[in-house]
């Protein structure tokens, strides 16, 4: 039987390294690099391309840097997926459609952080 073979979850050695991996994978999700305009920039010249469009004028590029660069680059990467897998127009995305994505990231994130502190303060 497997079961039987296979060390107990409940032995202190396989408690502390799922304790070491969880704290982990929360100081993975806290310490988030910040963005920057080039790399905001990058991302809206491989949406162009990937939607054939282009790119938002001189003043609304600005709206777009000042509203994304807030984001840590891993959420604007997701972000920046999801609305060209979902977006349907010919001209680019509004930025409401990023914002409405990354808050979708956000609230995913922000649930796994959670459910990681729970996991943590059962295995104290």
């Amino acid at each position: 039987m497997a079961l039987a073979t296979t060390p107990s979850m409940r032995s202190p050695d396989n408690i502390d390294e799922l304790r070491e991996r969880i704290e982990a994978t929360i100081a993975k999700l806290e310490a988030v690099p910040v963005t920057n305009r080039k790399f905001i920039g990058r991302l809206i010249d491989h949406m162009c391309e990937i939607l054939g469009s282009k790119a938002p004028g001189e003043v609304a590029l600005a709206t777009y840097f000042a509203e994304l660069e807030v984001y840590p680059q891993a959420l604007l990467v997701e972000a920046f997926k999801r609305v060209s897998r979902t977006h349907k127009y010919p001209r680019f995305p509004y930025i409401a459609d990023f914002l409405h994505s990354i808050k979708e990231e956000i609230a995913d994130q922000k649930r796994l952080h959670t459910r990681l502190h729970i996991m943590l303060k059962l295995l104290r």
